[in-house]
């Protein structure tokens, strides 16, 4: 019996191989959850990856189909976040089929624009990133928070910031004011739900070992045979140096941090951010 046993989650974002999302998922299913898992679409926005397909990756297949082999029920869902009336539903299936979500892991999201100024951005730009970082946590928060209101036996919601939602930075301006909206709504939430017993964190990630940020580097870099952490530490090594752990994070680290404020461990923690940085802040 693990420590999540008789306990549903939903994961968003989770449809990719190697993006936190999946490791998420598969952490809480370790520890006995039922997870249901999301994404915008069966492969997942940024699974762009042939050789993922080729070696038979079905994205929120693949994760359901591994989440029921650890014991554990599982549903994949495919929906917008940036859509209100496609959380609602999502939600909904997740509560028809599993009685309900005691854990929301809000982690799908997008960097946006990258190395472009505030004053090059369109609206547009803005527009979308925002939708999905702030609008997509907001809609996936308030139908889980209702949920678990109802069922008045408390929860965990947490909020995958980035420590950009700390430290600002040039040519990141959507991404970094976005980050920087979901720790404050963070604070918000907790504020507001804590009378419900229900517990709102976030964690802040800084380089971690995924295709986002440096994605087209990384997989350029993989499909010419280098290994996924090689072609991170390449990618990232401009910015390792300010690692003082020296190195990029891997999912399942992030995913152990997650794993924790979800679970009984972190009852009196609320409306915290918590940085996954290997001390990155330290030098900044």
């Amino acid at each position: 019996m693990g420590i999540f046993s008789g306990k549903v989650a939903l994961v968003t974002g989770a449809a990719n191989k190697r993006g936190m999302g999946r490791a998420m998922a598969l952490c809480l299913a370790r520890e006995g959850a039922d997870v249901v898992v999301n994404d915008i679409a069966g492969f997942g926005i940024r699974n762009e990856n042939d050789e993922d397909r080729k070696e038979g990756w079905q994205g929120l297949v693949s994760v359901v189909s591994e989440i029921r082999t650890l014991g554990c029920r599982s549903l994949g869902v495919e929906a917008d976040i940036t859509s209100q009336e496609q959380v609602k539903e999502m939600v909904s299936k997740a509560e028809k089929e599993f009685g309900g979500v005691d854990i929301l892991v809000n982690n799908a999201g997008i960097t946006g624009p990258q190395n472009k100024p505030v004053l090059d951005l369109s609206e547009e730009e803005w527009q979308r990133v925002f939708a999905i970082n702030v609008m997509g946590t907001v809609h996936c928060s308030r139908e889980a928070a209702r949920i678990m209101i109802n069922r008045n036996k408390g929860g965990k919601i947490i909020n995958i910031a980035s420590i950009r939602g700390k430290v600002g930075a040039a040519g990141w301006g959507p991404y970094t004011a976005s980050k920087f909206a979901v720790v404050g709504l963070t604070q918000t939430l907790a504020c507001e739900l804590a009378p419900h017993k229900i517990n709102v964190n976030a964690v802040c990630p800084g380089l971690i070992a995924t295709e986002i940020g440096m994605g087209a580097s990384i997989r350029n870099d993989t499909r010419s045979g280098m290994s996924l952490d090689e072609a991170t530490q390449k990618a990232y090594a401009g910015s390792l140096s300010a690692v003082p752990l020296g190195r990029a994070a891997q999912p399942e680290e992030v995913a152990g941090v997650v794993a924790f404020l979800a679970s009984p461990a972190a009852d009196y923690i609320t409306g915290q951010s918590l940085n996954v940085c290997g001390g990155w802040v330290l030098a900044h």
